[in-house]
């Protein structure tokens, strides 16, 4: 799939978003490059220990994602790199993929 959508046209693009509990990364992949755009890093305690610390530093997590989304990504400032884009992956550990997906939507 990564392989069709950046070659159908030499300005397609794909969104890639890996992640894993307290660091993502925004990477644009187009057919002869890769550029990354984002890195976020929030520290985020364990599950066990502190349960509701763990649920709200996840948002955190998650909004700062949002955050550098609509940065690099919104459509008032970056319009023509956003109707480039072909796709947006998500790649990560577990459910994390998940979870940003959950939130994103809820979010929209």
């Amino acid at each position: 799939m990564l392989k069709k959508a950046t070659s159908e046209s030499s300005h397609s693009q794909v969104l890639v978003i890996v992640m894993e509990e307290g660091i993502a990364h925004l990477v644009l992949v187009s057919k002869h490059t890769e550029k990354l755009k984002a890195k976020i890093e929030k520290s985020i305690s364990k599950k066990k220990a502190f349960a509701s610390n763990h649920a709200k530093q996840t948002d955190k997590f998650h909004n700062a994602i949002e955050v550098q989304l609509e940065a690099q990504f919104g459509e008032k400032e970056h319009g023509a790199l956003l109707k480039s884009i072909q796709a947006v992956v998500i790649g990560s550990p577990g459910f994390y993929k998940n979870k940003l997906l959950e939130y994103l939507t809820e979010e929209s």
